[in-house]
């Protein structure tokens, strides 16, 4: 948006690729639909990147001499970093790179995210009551708020929680209409 308002252009798609660095983007891995996002930003970070996967060679190499090369030849260059990606876990990918204080993180499917031990330590999952369910996990307020503590109100409603308020107080529905509504299954039964 920034782009077009200030400079009359239209940006191109580019996926999950940088305009401005390279390697950036989603890389695969080994197992089924695995990634990694890696974003190498500077000179320093490819020199730490090309250490860290084993190909101090790269640096060398003229179509990656430097970041305008490195963007000039971006398809070489995936390939090149999917090569050693594809052979190993994502979280494995991600852990060695930000070891070298490169830019990666596994792109994470529900049960990742559940099991995510900076989520956890950030307190990002809270149990909550539910009306018919006891207690659930939800996703809690993303803003590390200290005083008050953020913190979720409660789980969602029950199905038909409020169907008599609704139907009846809002709607002007009487008790039979409700009742013969819920019956031919224009209205959901609760819980």
């Amino acid at each position: 948006l920034l782009e077009t308002l200030v400079n009359g252009r239209v940006p191109a798609r580019s996926g999950n690729r940088s305009p401005a660095s390279a390697p950036h983007g989603c890389y695969r891995c080994r197992g089924d639909e695995r990634f990694c996002a890696i974003a190498v930003a500077s000179e320093d970070e490819w020199a730490r990147f090309c250490t860290v996967i084993g190909h101090p060679e790269w640096r060398c190499d003229t179509r990656f001499a430097d970041q305008a090369r490195r963007l000039a030849n971006v398809e070489a260059l995936d390939a090149l970093v999917e090569t050693w990606t594809c052979g190993r876990e994502a979280e494995e990918v991600m852990a060695a790179l930000q070891g070298a204080g490169v830019a990666a993180g596994v792109v994470q499917h529900v049960a990742d995210l559940a099991r995510d031990p900076q989520l956890a330590a950030r307190g990002f999952f809270e149990r909550l009551p539910h009306a018919t369910r006891g207690w659930v996990v939800a996703t809690g307020i993303p803003l590390g708020l200290t005083d008050p503590p953020a913190r979720s109100g409660g789980a969602g409603q029950a199905i038909g929680q409020d169907h008599d308020y609704v139907f009846g107080e809002l709607l002007g529905m009487t008790a039979d209409e409700i009742a013969a509504a819920t019956e031919n299954g224009a209205i959901e039964r609760s819980g």
